[in-house]
């Protein structure tokens, strides 16, 4: 008979990451271990382990607990849920949030965002998430925009409380041209509590802020991709494109010529970014290392494959911190699509179809 399972039964919201293993003091010379989902597809249990183990010195243990529940996380769209681990006719229910590297003590998933970075830029068409512990319905989330008011130019500030219920992945997400709009009209007979523009703007809820920085340009590349925390985030990456396309084939000689079969065309995006903030770091450290990348194109969701990067941060002064990456369409055949350069990068800008005015006379 099983005597104790070593695991706190009081436990806090615990990380995958932080649960290697769990064991189990027993009498028995074997035990049925299960792990159980209450709130599963349909609101109905679902069981996503089962396994028999023997003990050894009166004890059984259960190894790779936090990647289970991870594969199970992924495979159910989940972020944090309890899970029931039963060894025989004893079990403790446990909270997990879904997490893929370890993360400091002093993590606390109560009041922390589970976000890649703490700010990060954006444009007027992007898309920002907030991702925490549920505070119930009464706590608002406090938008501040910051710009030159429509008074006197100003810098000023502009809050406005929302409400928002989070959804089955502790997500709400913004847009910010919503977010713009709004500080625009803030107070229409007010001149000085209205924004003329937005530079930057903070989202908080529940105590804890994000900050963006807003680029007043046309987003250059849109991936949609999930964290370590499986939420999804916005990523928008301005660098250089170079597109690759070459033909895998099968070459034989017939009838002494030369002849390719079994041809299957490839084609890839190779992206140097710009120089990225040393904010943004982990922002791009967890897009590139991302299970799910989406690409946003044309109004249209495309998933991609991430084949190679490059990621080297330095703490030196003589050099800013870039990112090199390949990727491709996860579809067998590559996409055509009807904008310039197969719809990943812009059209040009014109700059020499105006007539030229020097700067300098």
């Amino acid at each position: 008979m099983v005597t104790q399972i070593n695991f706190p039964a009081e436990s806090d919201i615990v990380l995958t990451s932080a649960v290697d293993s769990i064991s189990a003091n027993t009498t028995d010379t074997s035990v049925e271990v299960r792990l159980i989902c209450k709130n599963g597809a349909g609101g109905s249990p679902d069981q996503l382990y089962e396994n028999t183990l023997y003990s050894f010195d009166d004890r059984v243990e259960l190894s790779g607990v936090g990647e289970l529940v991870e594969e199970y996380f992924r495979r159910s769209g989940k972020v944090s849920d309890v899970i029931n681990v039963a060894f025989g006719s004893l079990s403790v229910d446990i909270e997990f949030l879904y997490c893929e590297w370890n993360l400091p003590e002093a993590f606390d998933p109560w009041t922390a965002f589970y976000l890649a970075s703490r700010s990060q830029r954006v444009y007027p068409d992007s898309v920002v998430t907030i991702a925490a512990a549920d505070h119930g319905s009464a706590t608002p989330f406090i938008i501040r925009a910051v710009g030159h008011n429509m008074a006197d130019g100003a810098v000023s500030v502009v809050t406005k409380e929302e409400t928002h219920t989070l959804n089955d992945k502790n997500t709400v997400y913004f847009q910010v041209k919503d977010i713009i709009t709004a500080a625009h009209g803030a107070a229409p007979t007010i001149p000085a509590a209205r924004l003329r523009d937005v530079m930057w703007f903070s989202i908080e809820y529940g105590g804890t802020q994000k900050m963006f920085y807003v680029v007043d340009a046309p987003a250059y590349l849109s991936f949609v991709f999930c964290n370590i925390f499986n939420v999804e985030e916005t990523i928008d990456i301005v660098g250089t494109v170079t597109t690759k396309t070459e033909v895998d084939a099968d070459t034989a000689v017939v009838g002494g010529r030369l002849k390719q079969y079994n041809r299957e065309p490839k084609r890839v995006y190779e992206v140097q970014t710009a120089p990225a903030p040393a904010a943004e770091i982990p922002l791009f450290e967890q897009f590139l290392s991302s299970h799910s990348v989406v690409m946003t194109l044309e109004g249209n969701d495309y998933e991609v494959t991430i084949e190679d990067f490059t990621s080297e941060s330095s703490s030196s002064d003589e050099s800013l911190t870039t990112f090199k990456f390949t990727w491709r369409f996860s579809d067998r055949r590559p996409r055509i699509f009807d904008t310039s350069v197969n719809g990943i990068l812009h059209p040009d800008r014109g700059i020499f179809e105006k007539p030229f005015t020097p700067e300098y006379e």
